[in-house]
């Protein structure tokens, strides 16, 4: 059984003469709820730019906060804090912890979007320290969950993209990191960097796991109370669909623009087309003519209007996306292009492998048939009404983009069968991006969102057309 560790993270804030200290604490759990060593934990502040490793057993930290540059967050921190649920989309169970300054009664409510009462729990005496709830959906849609404690409450709310068949609030476990008579809470890791109130952390944590060496995704905070944080050492796919990547939230290409991004299953994909006029190197891209080429490489405004680009990307020809003439059928490409760096322009088999992954989830599958998943990529926008089929981009467009990919029907450029005129296929139609795939009569295969259509369809383009870029994280 593949497993999942989670690192739990305790803050603690105390008062010195001239100084004061947070104490993180971390211990590892597996899937069954079973203590696990952690062979190391990296922590970083990004803020300052320093950078400490604890060691097993050592895996107590306590950060020293300069003079001036800290409150006492502990007497004002909250006495309930429901941590955000993960996942979160999720399909039918997700879980999420209540954190605990005070011993006090507790309840526990979870209503729909229309305010009704779907679970409840209740205990007479909560003890402080972390405790773990399972929370299951009787059905799509957004819920919220409330705790309340000794006068305070804490809220979140949750997304729900399928259904356990019933709505429960079950009690999962309890972890008493608060207590510093606790064995387990020994002071040894010390460093002696400064910290301030609103620095950026970053924590790593690395164990064996069934005799192999395993990294965790990074946890980014910004710790002001006390609260347990968790880390997942091994995410089960699908646990962030929809949701920025959790390593890389945002990129960045050479001009400056910033993307956001978006994990669907295990592959973390842009969100929104290109928009560079540059490649990674500083090379210029040249606006392109009005005359299509197949051999030197251009960029187009979409529909020849500039206004649409801060929104919507260019369309680039095949040669200015490759950053040369030559493709790729592999997983993954290998091949940059015109991506910023770090990130490459995906193959065919990657578009498959995305397509694919939406089409075993139910959440993303329109009716009956797992191939319909045009509807999960679609944005909510943009689209031409239609009433062909209820699966279709073009009908009842708020059902559009559960997997939050967002493709924006901006449509395409092409020439029909020559290479005279630019020939725009305009707005509200089309989503069409290029892969690194070229076929044996030099043509290339792209991947295309139609408004009448249920599936995406891979029709093939010539090099000269203008098509959009999205790229994939390596």
């Amino acid at each position: 059984m593949k497993k999942i560790l989670l690192v739990f993270i305790t803050v603690c804030m105390s008062t010195a003469l001239d100084a004061q200290f947070m104490y993180i604490y971390f211990t590892g759990r597996d899937t069954n709820n079973r203590y696990v060593q952690l062979d190391s934990v990296r922590v970083t502040n990004l803020s300052q730019g320093w950078q400490a490793t604890l060691y097993w057993p050592d895996t107590l930290l306590r950060i020293i906060s300069s003079p001036n540059g800290i409150e006492d967050h502990e007497m004002s921190g909250a006495i309930v804090q429901l941590s955000q649920n993960t996942p979160n989309p999720f399909t039918g169970t997700t879980s999420v912890t209540l954190n605990m300054k005070e011993e006090g009664e507790v309840n526990i409510e979870m209503t729909d979007l229309a305010g009704r009462l779907v679970g409840t729990y209740h205990e007479n005496s909560m003890q402080p320290g972390a405790h773990h709830f399972r929370i299951s959906a009787a059905s799509t849609g957004i819920y919220f969950l409330t705790a309340l404690a000794n006068g305070q409450s804490s809220s979140i709310k949750m997304i729900s993209h399928g259904h356990s068949g019933k709505s429960l609030i079950e009690y999962g476990g309890y972890e008493d990191f608060f207590n510093k008579n606790n064995p387990e809470f020994n002071d040894k890791g010390i460093i002696n960097n400064t910290f301030h109130i609103g620095d950026q952390m970053e924590y790593v944590g690395y164990a064996s796991i069934s005799g192999a060496h395993a990294e965790s995704f990074p946890l980014l905070e910004e710790p002001s109370y006390s609260h347990v944080s968790q880390l997942m050492f091994s995410a089960t796919i699908g646990m962030y669909d929809g949701l920025p990547c959790p390593n890389v939230k945002m990129l960045t290409d050479y001009d400056g623009n910033q993307y956001n991004t978006v994990q669907i299953g295990n592959q973390c994909w842009m969100r929104e087309n290109l928009r560079t006029t540059h490649y990674a190197n500083g090379a210029s891209i040249p606006l392109g003519p009005t005359t299509l080429n197949a051999t030197t490489a251009y960029r187009y405004y979409p529909n020849n209007d500039s206004s649409l680009v801060a929104a919507h990307g260019y369309l680039y020809n095949w040669i200015a996306t490759m950053h040369g003439p030559y493709g790729s059928d592999s997983n993954p490409s290998g091949l940059q292009g015109i991506c910023p760096a770090g990130w490459h322009v995906p193959s065919e088999a990657e578009w498959l492998q995305m397509i694919n992954y939406a089409s075993s989830q139910s959440a993303y599958i329109c009716g009956t048939f797992n191939g319909n998943t045009a509807k999960a990529f679609a944005s909510q926008t943009g689209w031409s009404s239609n009433y062909y089929d209820t699966c279709t981009p073009g009908y009842n467009m708020t059902d559009n983009n559960a997997t939050n990919f967002s493709a924006y029907p901006i449509g395409f450029l092409r020439a029909y069968g020559d290479t005279d005129n630019c020939n725009y296929v305009s707005p509200g139609t089309h989503a069409r991006f290029w892969t690194t795939n070229e076929t044996c009569n030099n043509h290339i295969i792209t991947y295309s969102i139609n408004n009448n259509l249920m599936m995406l369809t891979n029709p093939i383009a010539e090099k000269w057309d203008g098509y959009s870029v999205r790229c994939v994280h390596n």
